[in-house]
């Protein structure tokens, strides 16, 4: 037996064993980040389809969790009229959020005219608008999660005040 267990040996570390072992960690790693991380912060994407775009369409999609790598970019001015008129309103919008992320889906507001037409939804983990008139349509889909980092940047702002 200990003849045995003396002739067993760990397979011999190549360069090439090395570099696959690296590799499957380093996706593990990318896995990993994208399911806690990038995944729940959802995607923010914008369409608009008009006669006035060359072209007649413009779209444009990004990963939410980019907008936290962006917000340091917002000048400060923007913030500060951002707080300045929404110091009022941070409560009650704290208080939206909270109930939006936990409630289940549903339509805030439809609005619809002979020409025009205006839907705000909860789908999902989004906030989902649809304006509509003849000359041009937007649709725009935030995760609440940007919402919430957005509304947080600006209480940040009043609370700096006091």
């Amino acid at each position: 037996m200990a003849t045995e267990a003396q002739g067993r040996r760990w397979p011999r570390l190549t360069p090439l064993r090395v570099a696959i072992a690296a590799l499957v960690a380093s996706w593990m790693a990318m896995a990993l980040v994208f399911w806690v991380w990038i995944l729940p912060a959802g995607v923010i994407s914008v369409r608009v389809q008009s006669d006035d775009i060359p072209g007649g369409k413009l779209q444009f999609s990004m990963p939410g969790v980019l907008s936290l790598a962006l917000l340091p970019f917002v000048p400060d001015e923007v913030w500060e009229e951002a707080a300045t008129d929404a110091k009022d309103w941070l409560p009650a919008s704290r208080a939206a959020l909270r109930e939006l992320r936990q409630s289940p889906d549903f339509v805030l507001v439809s609005v619809h005219t002979c020409k025009e037409s205006v839907r705000v939804a909860k789908e999902g983990r989004d906030l989902e608008v649809h304006v509509s008139d003849p000359t041009v349509e937007v649709r725009a889909q935030v995760p609440i999660a940007v919402l919430d980092l957005v509304l947080s940047k600006i209480g940040g702002r009043c609370d700096d005040r006091t």
